[in-house]
Order: structure tokens, then sequence, then C-alpha cells
């Protein structure tokens, strides 16, 4: 959840190892380097030492990883299916929001309060305004490389500019 609210891709969020970590920089399968926070990092250390998966239920079963070096690894049971990291991140991304009761949690969801959160940040840093953050092509890029393109400024600036100043 926090890797892909901190912008790591949804589509390479699977194929991440410990040895892609360089600090707090990680390089992904795709060749983007992002920085990430020390709890992302804590967080990925500790789920590459797992070796059981513990089902989110009221009985806890534990079912037993496949030997991999990615982070996100699978059970045996799943690896029998081959399936697409969109469906994996977003099968586990399910099970947590069901988990917590949360109904709204969803992958998109989770990259775009990352992605707010990370524009909030830039005019922070730089002493302006989020809506200077938004519309200015050198911030833009700042965004827009760590989280994905925005199609339209002016609709993404009336669909969230109030959620992150107000």
């Amino acid at each position: 959840l926090l890797g892909l609210f901190e912008g790591i891709p949804n589509s390479v969020i699977c194929d991440v190892k410990l040895s892609d970590l360089s600090g707090n920089s990680i390089t992904l399968s795709d060749g983007k380097q992002l920085d990430i926070s020390e709890e992302l990092v804590r967080i990925m250390r500790h789920a590459d030492e797992e070796t059981e998966y513990i089902s989110m239920t009221k009985t806890e079963k534990a079912f037993p990883y496949v030997p991999s070096d990615t982070i996100i690894k699978r059970t045996a049971k799943a690896k029998e299916n081959v399936m697409s990291n969109t469906v994996v991140v977003g099968s586990k991304v399910r099970r947590c929001a069901r988990y917590f009761g949360i109904p709204t949690l969803t992958i998109k969801n989770l990259v775009e309060s990352g992605r707010l959160h990370y524009i909030s940040e830039i005019a922070k840093e730089n002493g302006i305004t989020v809506e200077e953050v938004i519309k200015g092509k050198k911030y833009r890029k700042m965004f827009e490389d760590r989280y994905g393109k925005v199609q339209n400024l002016m609709t993404y600036w009336l669909t969230y500019g109030q959620t992150i100043c107000g």
C-alpha cells in the first residue's frame, strides 16, 4: 500500500527486490529511480524476510511462500495461476480494504492520494501554492515522472485542487 502511495507503479511493484535499494533510492525494473521513505525501506526489509502468508481472516491460516528474491512473494497456490502484477496487487488491495473496512481503498485512490501528498510537499518545499505546482511545467514534470501523466490539468485542478488546499 505504501509503495503505491509513494509512486511505485502497479505495473512493476511485484518485480521489486531488496537488491534494487540503495539507501532510500530504489531502481525499478522499468529503469525509473525513486527516492522512498525510511518507513517503506523498513517495510521492504521486513517483507523480504517473511517466509509465509498469514490470512487476514478470523481463523488465521499460514501459507508458505515460494522462495523468491522479490519483496512481494506468492504462495504455492497463487504461483500455480500465472497472474499479472495488476491482478496480484489489485487482489491484495481489495483484501486489505475488506479487512480494514475501507471500501474506497483502491489502487487508483492510493496512487492519487500519494500524488496529492507529493504535490503538497513540493509546494511546501518551494514556498509556492499548490496551484502553481499543478500548473507549472517544472513542477508538473516532477509529479508526472513519479505518478504518471495528468491528462487535463484544468480538470485535475477542479477535481483535486480544493482537496489539497482546503
